[in-house]
């Protein structure tokens, strides 16, 4: 198992959550913590640097728009919508249903 599959994704979103609700001069701050954690747990390994220990799949979720490893989706925004009340499943008329379904 590769090291950025140990980080769960809750942890990520929580970080991500912080930098979002901080002030600007604080954001970078954050976001540098949390990768110099990574590298931390890296390092405790003890092994040079391989693929078991690439920032590359959080990075990837990071900046989804650089990511060239996997084409697009396919998936327009009412169809993504419709697939996750499928999913969720979600009642029509619905507050949360209402919200993904007519979100523009």
């Amino acid at each position: 198992m590769s090291l950025s599959n140990q980080v769960s994704f809750l942890k990520l979103a929580s970080v991500l959550d912080e930098i979002n609700t901080s002030k600007k001069d604080q954001k970078s701050k954050l976001l540098k913590h949390f990768i110099l954690q990574f590298q931390a747990e890296a390092k405790k390994t003890g092994k040079p640097f391989d693929e078991e220990l690439s920032f590359f799949p959080i990075l990837r979720l990071l900046l989804p728009t650089y990511d060239r490893n996997r084409g697009p989706y396919g998936i327009k925004e009412y169809t993504l919508s419709k697939l996750y009340v499928r999913i969720l499943c979600l009642n029509r008329g619905t507050k949360d249903y209402i919200k993904l379904t007519q979100y523009k």
